[in-house]
């Protein structure tokens, strides 16, 4: 025999590599057979019977959307504004959580997530409140279905070990945005 001998590991190697390159080919394959905005639904993996009717074919039906209403200012939200509502929460949101500061003051919260948060008192470890959060990225989400709000996602390092996540629902209230809920990360 020439060469080395095939180590076990070596041998999961090739096998997750080839799995991989399948997994991305089949990717590759399923994107280029639809446009990503082909309003049809995809083709059902159930047998059907089909029927041709050699006398006629009817046209596609034709659909007619609405006409667009734009959109007030604050609703088409660029995600840099979003990022900036986000970033001047957190700025007075950080120093409520980690027990330096009331949260009678949070710039760019809604009204009734800062009546809410004016009426919370947080117990925080003395540990906890020695520490000195800062935010480390915004990332914008989706938008939210039926509603003027996106979610916004910021990590927050704070000299633990491990960055974390908080979520913002950030939204149009009077015709501005606030963060209108917080949830935490996964």
């Amino acid at each position: 025999m020439t060469g080395e001998p095939r180590s076990p590991e070596r041998a999961r190697q090739r096998r997750f590599a080839l799995a991989a390159a399948v997994l991305l080919l089949a990717a590759v394959a399923l994107s280029a057979t639809r446009p990503a905005n082909d309003p049809t639904p995809a083709p059902s993996t159930t047998p059907t019977t089909t029927t041709t009717s050699t006398t006629s074919t009817s046209p596609p039906p034709l659909i007619v959307s609405p006409p667009r209403v734009p959109a007030p200012p604050a609703a088409r939200a660029p995600q840099r504004r979003l990022r900036q509502v986000a970033r001047r929460f957190l700025a007075d949101y950080l120093p409520y959580l980690y027990g330096r500061a009331s949260g009678r003051r949070i710039d760019g919260a809604s009204p009734q997530l800062a009546r809410r948060l004016a009426r919370t008192r947080l117990r925080v470890p003395p540990a906890a409140r020695r520490r000195r959060p800062h935010v480390r990225g915004v990332h914008v989400g989706a938008r939210v279905r039926d509603a003027r709000a996106w979610q916004v996602s910021a990590r927050i390092a704070d000299g633990d070990v491990v960055a974390y996540p908080i979520e913002l629902l950030v939204g149009v209230r009077d015709g501005r945005l606030v963060v209108t809920a917080i949830g935490s990360g996964s």
